[in-house]
């Protein structure tokens, strides 16, 4: 009977192994490599992100106080609980600033995710219910006990990485009962989604985080293995900016289905309303920065900073 036991194992964990499929993998500006899998026509990276600096090779702000992290509006980053010797194994938490910033927090070529490039990993998987054993790395050396079916069978190895409350404080252990990931979609109202998986469960859950708060982040591959999204090299440009009375978005299929929002710089929705022979008014806004949103049927094609003088 032991070896009948024995030979299953083995056999379930070559299936395993089997079903995981590597990709090329990525180096970052600061020399860390990632090691990515490629699910279904995504490729991830295995790890959390652990980069200071954009792709463009300016640098990310290194904020470990908790009055400057919350009275922050700009990119930032932190390791958890300002402990250096958490980044190795758990990479580093990032507000949402970081992810909206043009100069992109991921290397050359790799994106974070939107809540919809999420949500199509989770269906390849067979859906939000069973997505998150397949996720979850096994075992309860990095999970709070117990780690419910816990797979990892795409070789995405999920696991707890921390986290940073928007008051810049942090929780008493990086050890969670969940992992958070940020996602690129924002909401509104000084909130963006987030996707999780859970020690309890297989499923993949989706909340909403405040902006100032601190995630890890997982990055995407821009161009799907099989699909290119149809907005992904679109070149957009916002003339003039600084602005006074209009702002004009060029390089922009515009229909009566192009709507847009502006966000101030704590997420709070100002204006919003459909774009017009290309123009938006924002001569009621006052003198400062903010951020405009472009949606076309739901889905956001364009996310840029404008001022207003």
């Amino acid at each position: 009977m032991k070896k009948i036991y024995l030979f299953i194992i083995i056999g379930v964990m070559s299936l395993n192994a089997q079903s995981q499929v590597f990709g090329d993998g990525v180096l970052d500006l600061d020399g860390n490599f990632y090691e990515s899998v490629i699910i279904g026509n995504q490729e991830w990276m295995s790890s959390n992100l652990k980069t200071t600096k954009y792709s463009t090779g300016e640098n990310i702000e290194w904020i470990t106080d908790s009055v400057i992290w919350t009275n922050t509006f700009i990119g930032a980053w932190s390791y958890f609980d300002n402990d250096q010797s958490n980044d190795s194994l758990y990479g580093k938490l990032y507000n949402w600033f970081t992810i909206q910033d043009s100069r992109n927090v991921c290397p050359v070529g790799w994106k974070v995710p939107t809540k919809f490039e999420w949500e199509n990993l989770v269906a390849y998987l067979g859906g939000y219910e069973v997505a998150g054993g397949k996720l979850k790395l096994t075992g309860t050396e990095l999970w709070i006990s117990p780690n419910v079916d816990a797979t990892n069978e795409t070789g995405f190895s999920g696991y707890p990485g921390g986290s940073r409350y928007s008051n810049g404080g942090f929780p008493n252990s990086i050890s969670s009962p969940y992992a958070a990931w940020w996602t690129s979609t924002f909401e509104g109202n000084g909130q963006s989604w987030y996707a999780d998986l859970k020690h309890v469960s297989t499923y993949v859950g989706y909340g909403l985080g405040g902006v100032k708060g601190g995630s890890p982040i997982r990055c995407l591959k821009n161009t799907n293995l099989s699909t290119v999204n149809k907005y992904e090299y679109t070149k957009f440009a916002i003339y003039p900016n600084p602005a006074e009375n209009e702002i004009k978005v060029f390089g922009l299929e515009l229909s009566n289905l192009s709507e847009y929002k502006i966000f101030d710089t704590k997420g709070i929705k100002i204006i919003e309303g459909t774009i017009i022979n290309t123009a938006i008014d924002v001569s009621k806004l006052e003198i400062g920065i903010y951020y405009l949103e472009v949606t076309q049927n739901g889905e956001r094609i364009m996310f840029s900073k404008v001022i207003k003088k």
